[in-house]
């Protein structure tokens, strides 16, 4: 029996690796405060769901702020070793 793939992609529904979950989960969950546990979980959360336009919007929104820490010193190095050990650097 044959079905019908959708043409389009909801970025919702049709979800279906489980990092591009946690990450819009993270993304969720984070949206309500602005302090560096939140900054860190949306800074996660933005690039496990590979929005990375979103990360680079906020994280230039965040320097702007005049806050001392913007994400926490862990997230950053965790994105910086991943980088490199996906090729994924510039």
């Amino acid at each position: 029996m044959r079905y019908i793939r959708n043409v389009w992609y909801d970025d919702h529904w049709d979800i279906w690796k489980d990092s591009i979950r946690l990450g819009k989960t993270f993304c969720m969950l984070s949206e309500s405060e602005n302090t560096l546990l939140s900054r860190s979980y949306s800074f996660v959360g933005y690039a496990l769901w590979e929005k990375f336009d979103k990360v680079l919007e906020l994280m230039g929104q965040w320097a702007g702020s005049g806050e001392k820490d913007i994400v926490s010193q862990e997230v950053v190095s965790c994105a910086v070793y991943t980088s490199f050990a996906f090729g994924t650097s510039s």
